[in-house]
């Protein structure tokens, strides 16, 4: 009896802590792929995977912290309420990205509408003066008239050609040349001495506040039987993955490196451990304790969010409109798709996670 006591106890410790393992570090793994990829194919990576990110963001925290802060247990209504809100939020955001083409579209055609009237105006300049220049000729006599006429018309001609192609042609010896020095200051900064903005702490705190909690669902889970355990954790891993993966490539995208992620990434990790450990000792005492975690949870990620992922993921595509249109709206797909499955995983996580059984 004893025995098979401590081979259960051995066993749920030892499946456990795998689960947890699992849950912690196979985001960063499959991150370890991405710097092995093209650079074009890498950058677009990198979009797809921040959408991701902030889809699976906004989704945990509407369907899963947040009913889990509050305790709620019939969440089918909660569901569609909060699927409603997210379409509405990231319907404007469409709008909104809709609007910054149409702008750009428009001040697109009227600066080649400027254009064109200035080259019809240097046109009709230049044909001007070749008539005021053939009306001087008149007096001169009839082969001399024809050298300066052919010569002028000829260096006329060569001139509006390359005002037409915006290409640049010899000046005249007499004429005044004006020339604009810029000296641009070009300095190698460390990496590490980058600051960290704040966000990024914020992420990190979220982060582990997050596995913390999981590993503590996993510990109690496991504390109770096996096969729960087994249950809670595959959920767990289905439901941590997309997220950690996107939350990965934020923090990589701003500023901090690869190598700097990992390694604040094994923060959250170690906390996953920590929380399991806690929970597989305590149990069930801890139902109260982990409401008020995801609270704070669900707080600190509806700031980062709302206040920095969304404005940051704005500004960076608005920026590559003005720069690239053709880019721009394939880094505006695959925004949209990342984000789209990001928000529909999680929340058939949160309406399916608890059918998932071994």
């Amino acid at each position: 009896m004893a025995s098979n006591f401590s081979t259960l106890v051995t066993t749920t410790w030892g499946i456990g802590l795998l689960i947890v393992t699992v849950t912690a570090f196979a985001s960063p793994a499959g991150f370890l792929l991405v710097p092995l990829l093209k650079k074009s194919l890498y950058e677009r990576m990198m979009t797809f995977l921040v959408s991701l990110g902030i889809g699976a963001l906004s989704g945990s925290i509407l369907y899963v912290m947040i009913p889990q802060a509050y305790s709620m247990e019939d969440t089918n209504d909660y569901l569609k309420k909060s699927s409603i809100f997210l379409g509405a939020l990231y319907a404007f955001f469409l709008f909104d990205r809709l609007l910054q083409y149409i702008l750009e579209m428009r001040r697109c055609l009227r600066s080649r509408t400027q254009l064109l009237d200035e080259l019809v105006f240097r046109q009709i300049s230049l044909s001007r003066a070749t008539t005021n220049v053939s009306k001087f000729s008149d007096t001169l006599p009839s082969s001399v008239r024809l050298l300066v006429i052919s010569s002028i018309r000829f260096s006329l001609f060569s001139r509006i050609f390359h005002a037409s192609i915006f290409q640049k042609f010899e000046p005249d010896p007499d004429d005044a040349v004006s020339v604009d020095v810029t000296v641009v200051e070009q300095t190698l900064v460390n990496p590490e001495e980058l600051q960290i903005t704040s966000f990024v702490y914020m992420i990190i705190f979220g982060s582990s506040a997050n596995n913390f909690v999981d590993g503590m669902s996993n510990g109690v889970a496991f504390g109770d039987s096996l096969v729960r355990g087994l249950s809670v954790g595959i959920a767990c891993i289905a439901q941590q993955f997309p997220q950690e993966l996107g939350t990965l490539a934020i923090l990589v995208r701003s500023g901090l490196g690869l190598k700097r992620t990992l390694l604040l990434n094994l923060i959250p990790g170690f906390m996953s451990y920590i929380g399991f450990i806690i929970g597989a000792l305590l149990d069930k005492s801890m139902e109260t304790a982990d409401n008020y975690v995801f609270s704070v949870s669900s707080g600190m990620y509806s700031y980062v969010f709302l206040g920095t992922l969304l404005p940051e993921l704005r500004d960076s595509t608005n920026q590559l409109i003005k720069k690239d249109l053709r880019e721009s709206v394939l880094a505006s797909t695959l925004q949209a798709i990342g984000i789209l499955f990001g928000v529909i995983f999680m929340f058939c996580m949160a309406k399916y996670g608890e059918k998932i059984a071994v």
